[in-house]
């Protein structure tokens, strides 16, 4: 039984028992679950056909052939019985219930034991502050092509409000994915790079579950790029000693030429103008908190202490330890509250985080880089949400994505305060508007002890030995896979094999151009072998050392 199941059953236990949730046995004698809503009676399936109930999903499952349902109702459950007996190459059959005592009726029947502990089965109780996580674990985001979504007999009228919620949630995690699969197949040839050149300062960073609540309780301040940027980042500098500063890349040039040095920055993305957006500029006196695929020209130029964070699974695995992970939601405003809430700040204050085009600009003047899209005339898709000030406001479909993801962060760790400082922008849900130079007064009362040397002098329980191991590892694997490349052909199946061994490996499964099954160019994949294993050699020796076999 998985976490998701075991949760949602625990929960139901917990939950008194309404007497009026009974399963019942149909005139056709299949199960059916009774309901009493509203003062009446309400069988959430066919009280004399239920087998008709049973059919019409499996239609539904037939119809779209795809290997991951989606069921929006549990109902009296027996259907899920049908499902896994009949469709075997379905991975995953996740039903989503919207009431306790629902689950708690189905634990009384013959078959939830089978069926729950069935490993392709997720039962999720729809819980507003836990759904979009609990998604996020039991749907990764390559998965989300192979969705079929059901909604069971009789859930649509019930628990309409219900299903809009998880549909539009659902709906948002899907748009996530899709989304960063568009920049995973643009930034492959680059993560891989910024993955393996990092990896020789990975070994040697702070992990940023070190600094678990180390300012609980204290104001902090995230300082974003966006259009509003300007009309209130001054009030900073008289209460840079009193708060918690957290910045990204863009918005460092800023904080330093207005003479407000940062506690912490935080940068994410892998490409180029990440360095560039920083080069000019002494960072290395700042924290820096990346992760793995963070542009390497940025963490090889940081010459400070450096705090690694990672939800990856592989890098668990090389390094022998979980270096504990921030929240994310595609931008590295997502990656700064999610240290802020790490550190156990309260209140979160956010100044430039408008999620829109606020007078017509996609960053504030202050913190554009050159040669960057700077106005409403560039953008194609804008749409008009509800601003702080209760009028509307341009922004587009991924800005927009982005405040969605940053309020399901907020409905998560709902206890602490939330404040938007932000002078224009998408209102934000869960935050409260307030003046910034008012919160400041308000907040931000005494000097703060903000000397966090010693947690830089603690021991990172990294397995350097493993790392190297590894890829020494991977190095002879490579040079097999050359000489076999060199000696196989398409028609003789070797060349399959070796294409599905590369997929499947979590340092070389970025040479998607050069593994075409159907067109075979072996020059070409021996090519880009050498090179990336040149780049595993050099990062291993480095990490080694000199003199060190």
């Amino acid at each position: 039984m998985n976490e998701i199941t075991k949760n949602s059953i625990e929960k139901s236990k917990e939950n008194h028992f309404e007497i009026n949730y009974v399963i019942e046995k149909s005139k056709d004698n299949r199960s059916v679950l009774k309901i009493f809503k509203d003062g009446k009676s309400i069988y959430m399936g066919s009280k004399y056909n239920a087998s008709r109930d049973i059919v019409d999903i499996s239609n539904k499952i037939l119809e779209k052939n795809k290997s991951i349902v989606i069921i929006f109702g549990l109902g009296s459950g027996e259907y899920i019985k049908d499902i896994l007996q009949s469709y075997k190459e379905i991975r995953k059959i996740i039903v989503i219930e919207p009431e306790l005592n629902t689950i708690k009726a189905f634990m009384f029947t013959k078959y939830f034991k089978e069926i729950v502990e069935d490993r392709r089965v997720y039962l999720c109780l729809l819980l507003k502050d836990e759904f979009f996580v609990n998604l996020s674990s039991m749907l990764k985001e390559n998965e989300v092509g192979e969705i079929n979504y059901i909604v069971f007999h009789n859930y649509n009228r019930v628990y309409n409000d219900e299903l809009k919620y998880c549909t539009e949630v659902l709906q948002h995690y899907i748009d996530i994915a899709l989304s960063n699969s568009g920049t995973n197949n643009k930034f492959s040839k680059l993560w891989f790079k910024c993955y393996v050149k990092n990896l020789r300062y990975i070994v040697k960073s702070t992990p940023v579950y070190y600094f678990d609540n180390l300012f609980r309780s204290l104001p902090a301040v995230i300082v974003s790029a966006g259009p509003s940027l300007e009309k209130n980042l001054s009030y900073l500098k008289a209460y840079q000693n009193k708060c918690v500063i957290i910045s990204g890349g863009r918005t460092l040039k800023s904080l330093l030429e207005t003479g407000i040095v940062p506690d912490f920055l935080c940068i994410i993305d892998p490409a180029d103008i990440a360095y560039d957006q920083v080069k000019s500029y002494d960072y290395s006196r700042i924290p820096l908190v990346y992760f793995e695929k963070t542009n390497w020209k940025v963490v090889q130029n940081h010459k400070g202490n450096k705090i690694i964070n990672s939800y990856d699974e592989n890098l668990k695995r090389l390094l022998k330890t979980d270096v504990g992970a921030l929240d994310h939601g595609g931008s590295v405003a997502h990656n700064c509250l999610g240290l802020a809430v790490k550190l156990g700040c309260n209140p979160i204050m956010m100044i430039g985080q408008d999620f829109a085009y606020t007078d017509d600009k996609a960053h504030a003047d202050i913190a554009s880089s050159k040669g960057e899209i700077g106005n409403l005339n560039d953008i194609e898709d804008n749409i008009y949400v509800k601003d702080v000030f209760g009028g509307k406001v341009r922004t587009d479909a991924l800005l927009n994505m982005y405040r969605k993801t940053m309020e399901e962060m907020i409905k998560i760790y709902n206890d602490r305060k939330y404040i938007n400082c932000t002078e224009g922008g998408a209102y934000i849900e869960g935050a409260t508007v307030e003046e910034f130079e008012k919160s400041l007064y308000n907040y931000c009362k005494v000097d703060l002890n903000k000397n966090i040397s010693s947690v830089f002098s603690k021991n990172n329980k990294i397995k350097v030995n493993n790392v190297i191991k590894e890829l020494k590892n991977t190095l002879l694997e490579g040079e097999r896979i050359i000489e076999d490349i060199n000696n196989s052909t398409i028609e003789d199946g070797k060349y399959e094999k070796i294409v599905n061994y590369i997929e499947k490996h979590f340092l070389l499964n970025h040479m998607s151009e050069a593994l075409d099954k159907n067109n075979l160019d072996s020059s070409k994949l021996c090519n880009e072998l050498i090179e990336n294993l040149k780049l595993i050699k050099e990062t291993m020796e480095y990490i080694k050392g000199p003199g060190v076999e």
